[in-house]
């Protein structure tokens, strides 16, 4: 099936962007342009319409082994010239020698016409060096992640027209309207060790944190606009609530600090990750 040509084919937040505030992590962006379609915000958070690949991938487990890297070839099975766009975004595997690689993520991108074929590796990070950068953007929520294929009509020249400047900076796709197609797969762990379970404690206790604070702030914008059209008495009550949120908060906390506390883990929190 052919992929319907895109409206809109732009860069953005490239090194010469300076309204955006994260202009120094994205080198591009492609849009595929539909009113309907979900906000650029929406997009990011990875809201993607799942849609069949024209891509033939192998092998299909995406179990990977602790102590060394898996091959996997795709082959286009579209008609017309396709980008082709490959990411991982993983506390605990990358693609190795990827194209971009910044935080959780590592990309590897192509231009493939029909019956050509790319490779990649993807293989276990050096757990000893961990980084947490960008979970948030990549929507990680678990600390093996997973890996996405995107693909859609190239109108590029060659391979080279990327415009990728810096590896450093990460290829920012935007999939807009039903020309695109997009899939995901979750990463597993082939053998979960101490490292990896050491390393999973630390974020899940990272996620808790992320969702106290989300809360916090809720709490904080609803009290700024009972402050602006509420009764004195009834901010009096959203004040104690909010006391009592930051009290449950502080509790959790100490409780999860006395989990790390017990006999055998002690050893296990001495050692820190190297957060970046």
């Amino acid at each position: 099936m052919d992929i319907a040509r895109p409206s809109c084919y732009e860069t953005v937040r490239n090194d010469d962007d300076k309204k955006s505030s994260d202009a120094d992590i994205y080198n591009t962006s492609v849009k595929l342009e539909d009113p309907s379609a979900p906000s650029h915000d929406e997009q990011w958070t990875y809201n993607f319409f799942i849609t069949p690949l024209n891509l033939n991938i192998s092998p299909t487990d995406f179990k990977i082994p602790n102590d060394k890297s898996v091959k996997y070839t795709v082959k286009c099975e579209a008609k017309i010239k396709q980008d082709l766009i490959v990411q991982v975004h993983s506390l605990f595997f990358e693609i190795v020698g990827a194209r971009c690689k910044r935080g959780v993520t590592s990309q590897e991108f192509h231009i493939l016409s029909e019956n050509e074929t790319m490779t990649f590796e993807v293989g276990m990070k050096d757990l000893n060096n961990v980084s947490y950068e960008n979970y948030q953007a990549a929507n990680l929520l678990s600390p093996a992640g997973f890996i996405t294929f995107t693909h859609f009509k190239s109108l590029r020249k060659d391979d080279a027209s990327w415009g990728v400047k810096d590896p450093k900076k990460l290829m920012k796709v935007v999939t807009k309207g039903d020309g695109g197609r997009y899939n995901l797969e979750k990463l597993l762990v082939e053998t979960e060790t101490d490292s990896i379970k050491k390393i999973s404690e630390d974020f899940a206790m990272i996620l808790q944190q992320g969702m106290d604070d989300k809360r916090t702030k809720e709490q904080e914008m609803k009290m700024g606009n009972m402050e602006m059209f509420a009764t004195e008495e009834y901010v009096e009550k959203w004040k104690k609530d909010k006391k009592a949120i930051e009290i449950a908060q502080k509790n959790q906390r100490e409780w999860n600090d006395k989990k790390l506390e017990k006999p055998g883990m002690q050893k296990k929190k001495e050692k820190k990750c190297n957060i970046m």
